[in-house]
Formats: C-alpha cells, structure tokens, sequence
C-alpha cells in the first residue's frame, strides 16, 4: 500500500508510515503477504493499525460534582486528516449511569453527529471535525453527572474512515479522559444585612 512500508526483523513484521503527515495515521489498513511452497503461492492479508502520535487527549478533567452538563475539553487531532470521531463514555455503575455525549451546536451539513447508546460519533472533513471538537458537551438526565463521587472515562478514538474502516468505534488512535470529582470539604454561608 502506498504510505505504509512492512519488512520482515527477526521474524517479525514491522510496519512504519513513510511520511509524518501521511492520511494513512489514524485508521486500519490492509497489507498483503505471499506465501510461497515450492510452485504453490497463496496471498494473504494482515490489517495493520496505525496510529498518530500528535494526537493529544485531555487525560484528568476536575468537575464539579453537582453539575448535570460539562463542556469537555478541546481534543488536538494531530496530524490525521480525520473524518471521524468517537467519545464512549464508561459509566461509573450500570448503564442507567453513563451520561450522554453530544454536540452543544448544530455544526450543519459538513459533519455527522450520530448519538447512540450515549455515545457521539462525528464524521465529517477534517477541518469541520477540528472546528467542532471543542463543542462537545457530557450531560445526564440523572440528578448528578457523576455519582456516588465516581469517576467517568471517555474512550476517544479518532481515525481516517476512507481508507481504515472503523465503522465501530475503533482501529484508530485511541486514548482515554478521565473526570473526576473536585472534593467539596467546606461550604460557608454568608448572611447579609441591612444597614441601619
């Protein structure tokens, strides 16, 4: 395949991209081997993942344990020409737990916003994906975002869909963000009163 280079090292495949900015970062491509026994050849293929080592996820979001919605931090896409997406969040308890993630904009017809299962996916070209990846919002339909002063991980998988496939969520680059609950140990009251 063109971009990606394979060679055999102590018996084993190693595979590199041949460029930094290749579109091949961040997706599941197919390499074909040959096997050949005396006059008999068979081709095979091995699905290689590649991913983008520029790609940079927030790793701990403090939040306010009394919030139903938050404004996630921005995701650097890195160098791949990404045209998709995906934030999974793993609930603290059961599914009836796990908040939602969506767009807090309508970002119009140059990207997809699928939401299912409480998961976002953003499909679109890579300058509407990076123009909209720091709109995302995490948000319950539960008392509390976060429960029972649990934390809340997003699985954050970004990937290039033309030529990878990851139709699932996954054979991207992956990585995860972790929110956390900011610990309450005091509430003051203050009164106020009239002056006489």
């Amino acid at each position: 395949m063109t971009g990606l280079n394979a060679t055999i090292e102590n018996n084993k495949i190693v595979t590199s991209v041949t460029s930094a900015t290749s579109s091949l970062i961040g997706g599941t491509y197919p390499i074909t081997y040959r096997l050949t026994t005396d006059t008999v050849t068979s081709d095979s293929y091995l699905l290689v993942t590649v991913r983008d080592p520029a790609q940079k996820t927030p790793v701990r979001v403090p939040v306010d344990p009394r919030k139903k919605t938050l404004r996630l931090p921005k995701i650097i896409l890195g160098q791949v020409r990404a045209l998709q997406v995906c934030l999974t969040p793993q609930g603290p308890g059961g599914a009836s737990d796990t908040p939602t993630v969506r767009l807090a904009s309508n970002p119009g017809n140059s990207i997809v916003d699928t939401t299912t299962l409480n998961n976002l996916r953003m499909r679109g070209t890579s300058d509407s994906i990076t123009a909209n990846i720091g709109v995302i919002d995490l948000t319950t339909s539960q008392s509390r975002l976060l429960k029972g002063g649990k934390s809340v991980v997003l699985d954050v998988n970004v990937s290039k869909t033309s030529t990878g496939g990851n139709g699932a969520c996954d054979f991207g680059t992956d990585s995860t963000m972790t929110l956390y609950p900011i610990g309450l140990t005091q509430v003051r009251k203050t009164q106020v009163v009239a002056k006489k």
